[in-house]
């Protein structure tokens, strides 16, 4: 837990709350809280759905069929989890469809508990029309459990129900458990523009207001943006005010009411 400088007020609820309570203080005017596990789990749906749809903008793009796959993978009780483990799997399919002529590979793949608190994923990989993916754990490259592939009719609505449904879970169970130092979600096969548009959709709200398309911005030392065109640097109209591991209290520090974060 940190909060913020400053003397001792009565008045002020930085300075008797207690920094050991899971309930943060009530916020004030131009102040307002943002829980950790509800704001991770929306950058997750925004960014998997944004990636899907670049993804499928990209195949349709590219004159090639392709048709989406979803891939489980599973743990068993006795397999120690490692966040390596998913890339491992993914650079044997990237090197089975290398071998098979695809002209590249795109995926999105997403983790989840199960109610037991056990981590899985789920992989939707776009496959070249005509070829099938060998199940991982009969091919050596998920010796950490078993696999089970099935056609997906559509990628992005079956993510969209996914996120969803991730979303609504997003309660203690989904949001504390998940393994230490692991992401929720991770994309590949996007080219150069489609993965800078999806940065740019993706920047907060307040980013995309201050900054243009081609200003690429991204984060400036010391905090706030800054322009790869230009070289200008904003500053971010949010301060912290006090946080813990589950959430955080921020205050608006201009006059105008707080923006919507974007995300």
């Amino acid at each position: 837990m940190a909060i913020g400088p400053g003397s001792w007020d009565l008045d002020d609820p930085l300075d008797w709350f207690d920094p050991y309570e899971d309930y943060p203080p009530e916020p004030r005017e131009n102040e307002f809280l943002l829980y950790r596990h509800e704001l991770r789990l929306k950058r997750m749906r925004a960014s998997v759905l944004e990636s899907a749809r670049l993804i499928e903008e990209q195949l349709a793009a590219s004159g090639f069929r392709f048709k989406p796959a979803m891939l489980t993978l599973t743990y068993r009780e006795d397999a120690e989890y490692s966040s390596k483990q998913v890339s491992a799997l993914l650079q044997h399919i990237r090197k089975w469809l290398k071998r098979h002529g695809a002209p590249f590979v795109a995926y999105i793949w997403v983790m989840e508990l199960t109610k037991r608190g056990r981590p899985h994923y789920h992989v939707i990989i776009w496959l070249p029309k005509g070829l099938s993916l060998p199940k991982p754990d009969k091919q050596g490259w998920w010796p950490w459990g078993h696999t089970r592939i099935e056609w997906a009719r559509s990628a992005v609505g079956y993510l969209v129900k996914y996120a969803s449904k991730l979303q609504g879970q997003g309660n203690e169970v989904q949001s504390t458990k998940f393994p230490k130092g692991s992401r929720l979600h991770g994309n590949g096969g996007l080219d150069t523009l489609r993965r800078r548009v999806r940065r740019w959709r993706l920047f907060p709200q307040w980013v995309r207001e201050q900054f243009n398309f081609d200003d690429d911005p991204m984060r400036a030392e010391g905090g706030g943006f800054t322009s790869r065109l230009t070289g200008k640097v904003c500053e971010s109209p949010y301060r912290l005010q006090a946080h813990s591991e589950k959430w955080v209290w921020c205050l608006f520090v201009l006059k105008e009411p707080p923006l919507q974060l974007g995300f």
